[in-house]
């Protein structure tokens, strides 16, 4: 590494042109390895059978059961940004996050003669998207054990599609997706 003078006599060190980055990539990288390190802890074991999930929206539908989810999460948009040394060197392309997007939760279960999801749907459908919206909690349980597997809360969440079809097996089914605000993992 080289060092040069300044005007006022200071002596600073001077990062090799290959190593420059904006400072803006330093003090992202800095944050990665600074930031402090959990305890490793071993994963605790997987359903090793079926799941079943739940779904609860206090005030607008009832706790409903689902046999499988196809779409959970979220997701951001990867933006390239060309960063340009100040001093006229090279140009270096950064990925950095962009917009956060959330995937919609689709949601399966066998048809049945509970009308709920229909009722709640219609609420969409008629504009009604105060009394539509909800906190929603989608808890995911093992079928063999009945245990725990990881719980959900998505905030704003409302049915965006209802659909029946068959299955596989030629069984009717009902499949919605849930479009929502925010996603949080709690367990």
């Amino acid at each position: 590494m080289q060092s040069r003078t300044s005007s006022s006599g200071a002596r600073r060190s001077r990062i090799p042109r290959a190593l420059a980055l904006p400072g803006i990539a330093l003090v992202m990288l800095a944050a990665l390895v600074v930031a402090p390190r959990q305890a490793w802890a071993p994963p605790p074991p997987s359903p090793s059978g079926p799941i079943e999930m739940s779904v609860s929206v206090p005030g607008v539908a009832k706790e409903l059961f689902f046999t499988s989810i196809k779409s959970l999460g979220t997701s951001s948009e990867v933006v390239q940004q060309k960063m340009v040394d100040p001093q006229g060197g090279e140009s270096t392309t950064v990925h950095i996050p962009g917009r956060l997007n959330m995937l919609s939760a689709v949601l399966v279960h066998p048809l049945s003669s509970d009308a709920g999801l229909a009722a709640w749907r219609h609420l969409v459908e008629t504009g009604d998207m105060k009394s539509a919206r909800g906190e929603a909690t989608i808890s995911l349980f093992s079928l063999d054990t009945r245990q725990l597997i990881a719980k959900f809360e998505l905030t704003g969440a409302w049915p965006s599609a209802l659909s029946v079809s068959t299955g596989t097996d030629g069984a009717p089914i009902e499949e919605v997706t849930l479009a929502f605000d925010s996603l949080q993992r709690k367990q």
